[in-house]
């Protein structure tokens, strides 16, 4: 088996169709799906155990006893494949049609231990906008550059299955991803990058992760917590600086204020970072963000609470509205 595709599933019989459905325009037919139902309420596993007679591919349908979370759920998933490598997907989300294939001719030429490719942010318009990881990329030539500079989301990723040995997910509802991709990036001896958009992550506002809520900006910071405890301390320092600086001074507040959390919490975010990283506005990697997150680390440096309010009120209009 060359790939297992990885798709952890709560409360997803609305999409699950599509999802089964798309796997099945695959090109390259060497690979197995595992689904694991997360305690879901809804039909989801009963949809999922239907389909499994009736798609070309091998399945594994798995269901937790109660619902865990998706990190717990994607190391289950992990746990069970056979595939030489790891691909990661989500309940709603599909690969293009030439995706696998694609991939396998990368692989077969490289080698890779961890393949970097684009991907779609797809939206119910049918609009879709390119998220380029191989932009990024081309700054990058060590681990460190591509731990300081990868996107926190594992479907943007293929691994070499022996990476994930003694690789266990946080107990996380959030930013699961963000605490294991360091560690397998420092694990890794030859990364490569795909600069064709290969996945498509389907936007929806009242997903999981775009529902503001206070335990997100939590999740954030036990996230950079988890992933620091199990680096090699002293050896990707500035790496883990910006990483921090990308989840906790940017991520964490971002969903903090969102939340609707008080200046004193504000306040605390930052100044518990500072006490373990006081000059970090002299990152070099933050020179590679977007003009909007360095506007916001600015205000975050003057602690300046109110005007980041403001920040964010107009970038939730901008996701919902202008489909930025």
């Amino acid at each position: 088996m060359f790939f297992s595709i990885i798709v952890p599933c709560f409360n997803s019989e609305n999409f699950i169709n599509k999802t089964t459905s798309m796997l099945t325009q695959q090109s390259f037919n060497d690979f197995e799906v595992i689904f694991i139902d997360d305690g879901s309420s809804d039909y989801t596993f009963d949809i999922l155990a239907s389909i499994s007679k009736s798609v070309p591919y091998k399945t594994t349908i798995l269901q937790n006893t109660k619902n865990s979370g998706p990190g717990i759920t994607k190391g289950v998933g992990v746990d069970k494949s056979k595939g030489d490598y790891l691909l990661f997907m989500d309940s709603d989300d599909w690969f293009e049609p030439e995706a696998l294939q694609l991939l396998y001719t990368h692989l077969s030429q490289h080698h890779s231990d961890i393949v970097f490719f684009d991907a779609y942010r797809a939206y119910d318009t049918g609009k879709k906008i390119l998220i380029s990881n191989s932009e990024a990329f081309n700054h990058c030539q060590t681990n460190s550059d591509y731990i300081a500079l990868a996107k926190g989301c594992l479907p943007y990723m293929c691994f070499k299955s022996e990476l994930w040995s003694g690789i266990t997910f946080p107990a996380l509802y959030n930013a699961e991803d963000i605490a294991v991709i360091p560690i397998l990036i420092s694990k890794a001896k030859n990364i490569s990058v795909l600069a064709s958009p290969l996945y498509n992550y389907y936007y929806r506002v009242e997903s999981l992760s775009n529902t503001p809520s206070a335990d997100i900006y939590k999740s954030f910071l036990r996230s950079y917590k988890y992933t620091c405890e199990k680096m090699i301390v002293g050896k990707f320092d500035e790496a883990l600086e910006f990483h921090g600086i990308k989840n906790v001074l940017y991520g964490a507040i971002l969903n903090a204020l969102r939340a609707g959390v008080g200046k004193n919490i504000f306040i605390d975010i930052i100044d518990d970072f500072e006490q373990k990283y006081p000059f970090w506005i002299s990152n070099k990697y933050i020179s590679y963000l977007p003009l909007v997150k360095r506007i916001f680390l600015t205000q975050v440096l003057k602690k300046r609470f109110h005007l980041l309010m403001m920040y964010v009120k107009l970038h939730r209009f901008a996701l919902e509205h202008l489909k930025i």
